[in-house]
């Protein structure tokens, strides 16, 4: 799920998309939430907030993240 307007949006959904991720609905469940605002990525995933001030570090954190669907 993705919140927020401009570029950074239209690059932030083109990434994800690349990289295999579908955009959820508000109201669906997802695997994180992003919301884009002032060139910040805020990205809650399990309840864990973080922060990226590119794109280029929150695509790395998606690189990287452990996507498994029962991680401990």
């Amino acid at each position: 799920r993705i919140e927020g307007g401009g570029l950074e949006y239209i690059w932030t959904q083109r990434a994800l998309e690349r990289l295999g991720f579908g955009i959820a609905e508000a109201d669906t469940a997802a695997a994180f939430s992003i919301q884009i605002e002032d060139s910040t990525w805020r990205v809650q995933r399990s309840g864990k907030p973080l922060e990226f001030q590119t794109i280029d570090n929150f695509i790395d954190w998606i690189r990287l993240e452990d996507w498994r669907i029962n991680q401990p």
